[in-house]
């Protein structure tokens, strides 16, 4: 195994530390107001982490920042098929992209330069390409310069990958701190976190024409924030202010900055939710109507829109997206709800389990503080209640090292480890609904078969779940009614619970699911 070496950059203002696996920025120094050196940027302590490192912190992405629909590159040669590693995407250049690989490291003047080769069809891009990048100390700025050649027609988008948090103490959080960004227009994004409009900021969460808090776009509700902090903003160029080089708009501060910039309708009663729409819906264009009923589970087929149904269940909705149809709560259209009612909607009426948990914590929070945020503000207890109704629910999920855990950052922890935790907030907001998106697919099977006792019994005390799964074993074991989508539209529907020649003869997704399944059993 080859090892992992860190490399210093020093002066008067800065102290940088970089290493040859994935020209990692592991450190990023300056002094406070009170001359101490404080590190701004987050990332682990014990460099073998970053072997893993799957929040990227600190790491050069390529061949291509962000996410690549289907991994189908097109260019005026062809499609070319990269390898897909992010819910059928490719993100970030694939699996193994040069963000996780060892890179070549000289010195040059006032920094160090960092270099690698790409083969051609390396996950899967065109073209043998060499990448170099350098870090230099220039006073008080770092820069970093990206070069490349290629000896064919290729496509590359690299950047840097790092978390910032400009206190310098990572347990503090970035609300209090101001930003200004000079944009008229974002990149709207699906739920898997792919481009698909652009968007006017006028109005919208997103706008940072003016100095703002950043504490004002956390706590906001925008669908766009929900699905992922990670969509594309431009810059206006034309503004004579902005370093037309960089694309940077800077001003005046005497805090500490960092620049950083790269180039259907129901009768509905207690306890049930109920979606209606006829065929004018937006939901891809379809009608979905449903009934929750207290106790009743569901579930559904994937690359369909569940998960933006389920996404509009919690209330979130572009602005942009034209609406034909209702949620309601208690016969109360969702969609009509006050911020307020939202959030209490969101807690107590229902709570929703991500497929992706590191889209959901903010990385520079520990656990505990996410736990305390949560409970705080829809429960009426105090700050050692809910630590201790915290650890209960930790135990609950089997993670037994329940003061560990809370101590931790959620990149410290496993997607398993994450869901769990997600899961143990869940439980601890006693929500009359629950919607799981593949709850169990980041679990071994010891705790996806605890996961599965937990779901059975919050289902024997009353709750409703909505299941979104692959996991036919967990369908089987607690569901009783199954909805099957294609294209935004409900297609079939069977109960699981069935024998399989009863549901191979009424659904043909059951049939091809119980050909498929791991968890066939002689006889059954």
């Amino acid at each position: 195994m080859e090892k992992i070496k860190v490399f210093t950059l020093e002066n008067k203002f800065l102290k940088i530390e970089l290493l040859n696996l994935g020209a990692i920025i592991k450190k990023i120094e300056l002094r406070d107001k009170n001359g101490d050196m404080k590190n701004i940027v987050l990332g682990y302590e014990d460099v073998e982490k970053y072997r893993e490192n799957p929040a990227y912190f600190g790491a050069i992405i390529g061949r291509t920042a962000g996410r690549i629909k289907n991994g189908d590159l097109n260019l005026t040669d062809g499609i070319y098929k990269l390898n897909v590693n992010n819910d059928g995407n490719t993100l970030h250049g694939g699996e193994n992209s040069i963000s996780h690989r060892f890179w070549n490291v000289e010195t040059i003047e006032n920094g160090l330069c960092f270099s690698i080769k790409s083969s051609h069809l390396d996950n899967g891009y065109p073209a043998n390409v060499e990448i170099k990048v350098s870090y230099i100390l220039n006073n008080n700025e770092l820069l970093i310069k990206y070069f490349a050649t290629a000896d064919r027609l290729t496509y590359l988008n690299l950047t840097n990958h790092s978390y910032f948090n400009l206190s310098g103490n990572p347990e503090n959080t970035i609300y209090e701190d101001i930003l200004k960004i000079n944009s008229d227009y974002l990149v709207a994004i699906d739920e898997n976190s792919i481009p698909y409009e652009t968007i006017a900021l006028d109005n919208n969460i997103f706008d940072f024409r003016k100095s703002k808090k950043l504490k004002d776009f956390f706590t906001a509700t925008d669908v766009q924030k929900t699905i992922a902090n990670d969509g594309s903003i431009f810059i206006n160029t034309k503004d004579s202010t902005v370093n037309l080089l960089s694309g940077t708009n800077v001003t005046s501060t005497n805090k500490k900055v960092t620049g950083v910039y790269s180039e259907n309708s129901a009768v509905s009663n207690d306890g049930i939710l109920t979606l209606t729409g006829d065929e004018s819906s937006a939901l891809y264009g379809k009608a979905v109507s449903y009934l929750i009923n207290t106790g009743k589970i569901t579930i559904g087929k994937s690359g369909s829109g569940k998960t933006m149904l389920s996404k509009m269940t919690m209330g979130l909705k572009n602005k942009n997206m034209q609406i034909d149809g209702n949620i309601l709560f208690k016969n109360n259209n969702i969609f009509d709800f006050s911020e307020e009612d939202l959030r209490k909607y969101r807690g107590e009426g229902i709570g929703y389990i991500t497929q992706n948990p590191l889209n959901v914590f903010l990385p520079f929070q520990k656990i505990r503080t996410t736990f305390l945020e949560t409970y705080l503000s829809h429960k009426s207890i105090s700050k050692n209640e809910a630590i201790e109704l915290a650890k209960k629910n930790l135990k609950q999920v089997n993670l037994e090292n329940t003061e560990e855990i809370l101590n931790k950052y959620p990149f410290e922890l496993s997607g398993g480890m994450l869901q769990r935790v997600m899961i143990a907030i869940i439980v601890g907001l006693d929500s009359k609904i629950i919607i799981a998106d593949e709850i169990t697919s980041a679990l071994d099977s010891y705790n996806r078969y605890e996961i599965i006792k937990i779901f059975k019994e919050l289902n024997e005390l009353g709750k409703s779940i909505i299941l979104i799964t692959h996991d036919y074993y967990l369908m089987k074991s607690i569901s009783d009614k199954c909805l099957v989508m294609e294209n935004g539209e409900i297609i079939e529907e069977f109960n699981p619970k069935l024998r399989p020649e009863a549901i191979k003869e009424i659904s043909e997704f059951g049939a091809k699911l119980l050909e498929t399944t791991i968890y066939r059993r002689k006889g059954s």
